[in-house]
């Protein structure tokens, strides 16, 4: 295997589909039209989450009895308030994966009644889309693995079964992971990159999305440095396995699986305690940065390592050429061969 040939950043089928008739935008124009679109689609999520957190609020006395006091501060206040998020009640987190579905219906809509796309250049193509799902899932709970593997290594955390497990619960979060991984995926891979592959080189497309899903994420859980910098590694992980395999159903796979091991094999985050877990994982305070403390494993360095590692591992594996453009499968070979003129593969430079 020609490791250095396959190193490259291959344009797919997805992509030239959603270029068509696309008029040249700047990357921020493109960004803010994406920050509508997903306000927009995040109004039914938004509702249930204002409804449900200042219904909760005035149910929790200590809080009221804090809101009625004219000595509480501000910093009071605040600190119960997150504590009692840290410990919502397992139906707010499970009804907030399923309301995550109105990304895909928004990304859809937008991409279709305003950009002319087909659904295909979304990645949203037949062609071995059971397998690719297979395979994605395997991929998504072997990264969460490896890095519970690695934290138990270095002495970070201590992994023991639950003897209390609500099934009923696990398989929730399970349909509600299937649904966040396909949301988010289809959202930022399969309509954002792929936007922003129209105009910029597909590598800088995987960076663009990638930032963005960090930036919006560790906006909205308010989380440290090294969890910003694993779901920005993450992403450019996923945006990679996009092109080169063509279509999305294997990223959704693999960041439903990345959810729901994350969430109801180990429990490792902080947001899931109210969930139910096969396994219970506890966190050495004193290397919080190796195992992400109340962030969960996904925000520690051991994760870090994973990730960095399945994104080497990415480069050099061959893409899916039954997925690539002609032009891109001819260029392949003409850089691997001898022949120095490169002057009829110009045209195909983005």
């Amino acid at each position: 295997m020609d490791f250095g040939n396959n190193i490259k950043f291959n344009r797919t089928k997805m992509l030239d589909e959603a270029a068509l008739n696309h008029r040249p935008r700047h990357f921020m124009y493109s960004f803010l039209i994406m920050l509508l679109v997903m306000i927009v689609s995040e109004v039914p999520l938004l509702i249930f989450q204002t409804i449900s957190t200042v219904t909760l609020v005035f149910k929790n006395s200590e809080i009221v009895e804090l809101l009625r006091s004219d000595t509480a501060t501000t910093n009071e206040i605040m600190e119960k308030v997150n504590e009692m998020i840290l410990n919502f009640p397992w139906w707010y987190t499970l009804l907030s994966f399923f309301f995550s579905g109105f990304l895909i219906v928004g990304a859809l809509f937008y991409c279709k009644k305003f950009e002319g796309r087909k659904y295909t250049s979304l990645g949203i193509r037949k062609s071995n889309y059971l397998v690719e799902i297979s395979i994605g899932l395997l991929i998504g709970i072997s990264i969460v693995s490896l890095s519970l593997l690695l934290g138990m290594a270095t002495g970070s955390v201590e992994v023991s079964l639950n003897d209390s497990i609500l099934w009923v619960r696990v398989i929730l979060v399970l349909i509600g992971s299937l649904i966040v991984g396909a949301a988010y995926e289809i959202f930022f891979r399969g309509y954002f990159m792929a936007s922003i592959a129209r105009d910029y080189k597909a590598y800088l497309a995987v960076l663009f999305s990638a930032f963005s899903y960090a930036a919006i994420n560790g906006l909205r859980n308010g989380a440290n440095i090294l969890f910003l910098v694993n779901m920005f590694l993450f992403g450019v992980f996923i945006g990679l396995y996009v092109l080169k395999r063509g279509n999305i159903f294997g990223a959704c796979a693999i960041h439903a699986a990345w959810e729901f091991v994350a969430k109801s094999v180990f429990g490792t985050e902080a947001m899931s305690n109210n969930l139910s877990s096969i396994f219970i994982v506890k966190y050495k305070t004193d290397m919080i940065y190796a195992n992400g403390g109340q962030f969960g494993i996904r925000a520690g360095a051991v994760s870090s390592i994973v990730i960095v590692v399945a994104i080497a591992i990415l480069l050099i594996i061959p893409a899916n050429k039954s997925e690539l453009p002609e032009y891109e499968i001819n260029n392949d070979e003409f850089n691997g061969s001898n022949d120095n003129n490169t002057d009829d593969y110009d045209q195909y430079n983005y």
